[in-house]
């Protein structure tokens, strides 16, 4: 059985809970649930394993689990979503490093 293609694979990782969600250059499909604690790189591996996506987005506030997913990507590209990435919102903030990744995701969906 031929697996679904998808270009991306989106990782919201926060302090509980992380949401994963496949999607095409014009559509994200259903986003799922996990337990950020029980996030491993090879829960992450099965997920891809599943679809053909090339890239991995990811945003986390927990940077140990950061590991995780590069270790599950594995040769894909990993795009990680910082105060430095190019997000079409203009930051006015004293210290934009400081920033979470969950507030800039925020910042650009809010502008969209």
């Amino acid at each position: 059985m031929k697996k679904p293609a998808t270009d991306f694979l989106l990782i919201d990782i926060s302090n509980s809970f992380t949401k994963l969600a496949f999607a095409s250059r014009s559509r994200i499909g259903r986003p799922s649930t996990i337990a950020t604690p029980i996030l491993t790189a090879e829960r992450i591996a099965r997920i891809l394993h599943a679809h053909d996506a090339a890239t991995v987005v990811a945003s986390s506030v927990v940077p140990k689990k950061n590991r995780e997913i590069k270790r599950a990507a594995g040769n894909r590209k990993v795009i990680w979503l910082t105060s430095q990435s190019r997000l079409n919102v203009r930051i006015d903030y004293p210290n934009p490093k400081t920033i979470g990744a969950d507030r800039l995701a925020n910042a650009v969906a809010v502008a969209k």
